[in-house]
């Protein structure tokens, strides 16, 4: 009987291969391809009109604004969205130092 849940090493023999395992993922996976920019291999289309970036002007009152519109996570720490604003609302002088660095960051 199979069990699926055991960590198997590069040098265990697949079971459905007979090979390695370290030799059934590596054929899995394609080589490395590196692109010839002499020969502008993989190039970017060319376009007619590329348009200006939006200039935009973010102030430590935008921040402060949307401060208590956060809401969820936004990864995999400990900082989620009632923290981060309490962070940029709560404390005073520190507070007003991160909203103006958040805003630097956009």
């Amino acid at each position: 009987d199979h069990d699926e849940n055991i960590l198997l090493q590069p040098s265990t023999i697949d079971s459905k291969t007979g090979k390695p395992v370290i030799d059934v993922l590596k054929s899995k996976h394609p080589p490395l391809r590196i692109p010839d920019i002499q020969n502008n291999e993989y190039k970017l289309d060319d376009f007619e009109y590329v348009p200006q970036p939006l200039a935009l002007q973010i102030t430590e009152n935008d921040v402060k604004n949307m401060a208590p519109q956060l809401h969820g996570s936004g990864g995999p720490t400990s900082l989620d969205s009632s923290l981060l604003s309490d962070l940029l609302l709560q404390y005073g002088s520190s507070s007003v130092i991160l909203r103006n660095e958040m805003a630097l960051w956009t």
